[in-house]
């Protein structure tokens, strides 16, 4: 975990440097919207961005195996109650 914020302070630092070093104003434009902002602003969100999505792809694949997982789980429990009751009652 402290690896971790570690991590997050460095990653931060290095974009407050890129921000004071990147001033130049520009325009994004897409379809109808407009808007101007400074080079580092752009790339930070649009970083933040990425990020963001490809975490929501991820917790989609993420939730797939979870599911999974509590089928065959549920799938084990069955088949040991099955093999369980047969003991009993074969003897």
């Amino acid at each position: 975990m402290q690896l971790l914020l570690i991590f997050a302070v460095t990653i931060s630092i290095a974009a407050v440097m890129f921000a004071f070093q990147n001033t130049a104003l520009i325009t994004v434009s897409f379809a109808a919207w407009k808007f101007e902002g400074s080079l580092a602003l752009i790339l930070i969100i649009t970083f933040g961005l990425g990020i963001i999505v490809s975490l929501l792809f991820s917790f989609s694949s993420s939730f797939k195996r979870f599911k999974e997982m509590l089928r065959l789980k549920s799938q084990l429990k069955e088949y040991t109650d099955k093999k369980d009751n047969t003991n009993i009652t074969g003897q």
